[in-house]
């Protein structure tokens, strides 16, 4: 038996005690108390019952139907601030309406009648559903670069964030204030976010350099602010590597409150090949950031990403000439039969100053990018290497599947501190499922339906050890 018959079979109970409430409320009456106008005062109510039946109703039942009622609602078990609603004599059902999804309420009852009010009744309480249980719907034509369960209630781990075949990120080094404006406008436009890889110990030194005032506007507009070390490793015979590395993590920190550093971009890439004779330290990287980028052009492969060196493409947005293989955007969904290993993979471009000719390509490549917006998925560095760690120690198993609950239990070997992103999962479901609501450790999480080849499949993004996932049709 699921949840939703067993719910079911207690609200049909409680119908029928509500039928014979009358009956129960005035044996009842012989142990109440009488006033001193002999007036017998109410009997407590008995067996309050509170159903969600949509995200802004909770319908509630009670056996005694004898006195009139009056209801208490509050959001807190304590009844601190206590919304009263008054229910005529006669009646055992009321239907609570006007209120916020996916949010828990309490209940208590009282009767009335001209002696005075009973004690309380137990208290019951309910969750609304989540705010959207018919979500969009996407129809995919081409299923190549995607995985498909074949059997309902079978689930996967999508390679990429919304089922997406592929990634790409944006980052931009070395401070370069004076774009700032440009790429914030771009981001506007396009609905895009960066990331910025900043030297800290030149924050506020010029103009070039920016004020932590400017990286606080940036990370207000949704973009990212992360480690590109404190000097750039310019002064190894006054900063060590381990002061580079930290250092610029906790200046971020501190003069950002609030805001978390976890990924770097190595100076002159890795191992980098400095001037000063100074040498990357992967091991060193390692202590304080889940991933850094380096400066290799290269794409990162599905499942076989270097973490603390992802590859990095300079200074361009390559979509139009595909003999340059290893920074030609298509072929990240298109597969090319004599190089298939950029198929699927994620692309991170990475650019210091833009003059005119840089921006024009960088516009063309948006555009390219916004085409292509169900297939390609545009997230901050941190997102993508958060995403890739877990998705590749990710566990994902289905306790049980009936025809209106599908539960399912997700865990990665991740540090839940460092990668609480959610993951995108994909699960067989049929035509039955029109509206449902999916919730993780009472969570409603973000959802979607899929079409593919006739057949119907949902997208919930849950977060690996985050608790039980209950997919339930409504």
């Amino acid at each position: 038996m699921n949840a939703t018959t067993l719910s079911t079979l207690v609200w049909l109970s409680l119908l029928g005690l509500a039928v014979a409430g009358c009956k129960g409320a005035e044996d009842a009456k012989d142990d109440t108390d009488t006033d001193t106008a002999g007036t017998d005062l109410p009997a407590r109510p008995d067996d309050l019952a509170a159903r969600a039946v949509s995200g802004s109703q909770i319908d509630l039942l009670w056996s005694d139907q004898d006195s009139a009622i009056v209801v208490e609602r509050s959001e807190d078990e304590l009844f601190a601030e206590a919304h009263t609603i008054e229910v005529d004599s006669g009646s055992s059902f009321y239907e609570d309406t006007g209120l916020t999804a996916e949010t828990t309420y309490y209940y208590r009852i009282q009767a009335q009648n001209s002696a005075g009010y009973s004690d309380y009744s137990e208290v019951a309480s309910a969750t609304t559903y989540c705010a959207t249980t018919r979500p969009e719907t996407l129809t995919i034509d081409a299923g190549e670069g995607r995985d498909w369960p074949a059997a309902y209630g079978e689930a996967v781990v999508s390679n990429w964030r919304q089922d997406r075949i592929a990634a790409y990120s944006l980052t931009i080094d070395d401070n370069n204030a004076p774009d700032f404006d440009w790429w914030l406008e771009q981001g506007e436009e396009y609905g895009l976010r960066f990331t910025w890889f900043v030297i800290t110990d030149r924050v506020g030194t010029g103009e070039f350099w920016g004020t932590w005032d400017d990286y606080a506007d940036l990370l207000a507009a949704g973009h990212d602010i992360q480690s590109h070390t404190r000097d750039h490793l310019n002064s190894p015979e006054v900063l060590s590597i381990e002061e580079e590395y930290a250092g610029s993590k906790q200046a971020i920190e501190d003069n950002l409150p609030g805001h978390q550093v976890s990924v770097m971009a190595y100076p002159w890439g890795y191992p980098g090949n400095h001037p000063s004779g100074a040498v990357n330290d992967m091991d060193i990287a390692r202590d304080h950031y889940i991933a850094a980028r380096g400066t290799g052009g290269n794409n990162n492969q599905l499942e076989s990403t270097e973490w603390m060196d992802t590859g990095g493409v300079g200074g361009a947005i390559n979509i139009s000439d595909p003999g340059v293989h290893w920074t030609y955007l298509p072929h990240l969904i298109e597969r090319d039969e004599v190089r298939p290993y950029h198929f699927q993979a994620w692309q991170c471009s990475l650019f210091h100053g833009v003059d005119d000719a840089a921006k024009a390509n960088v516009i063309e490549g948006f555009e390219y990018l916004e085409s292509k917006e169900g297939e390609i998925w545009f997230g901050l560095f941190r997102e993508v290497v958060q995403y890739g760690q877990e998705r590749e120690t990710a566990s994902l198993v289905v306790p049980s599947a009936g025809p209106d609950e599908v539960e399912l239990t997700l865990t990665d070997e991740m540090d839940d501190e460092a990668f609480d992103l959610p993951l995108t999962l994909k699960i067989r479901v049929d035509d039955s499922w029109t509206d449902f609501q999916a919730v993780q450790d009472g969570v409603c999480l973000d959802t979607k339906f899929v079409e593919y080849d006739g057949e119907r499949y949902l997208l919930a993004d849950a977060v690996p050890d985050g608790g039980e996932i209950v997919l339930s049709r409504l």
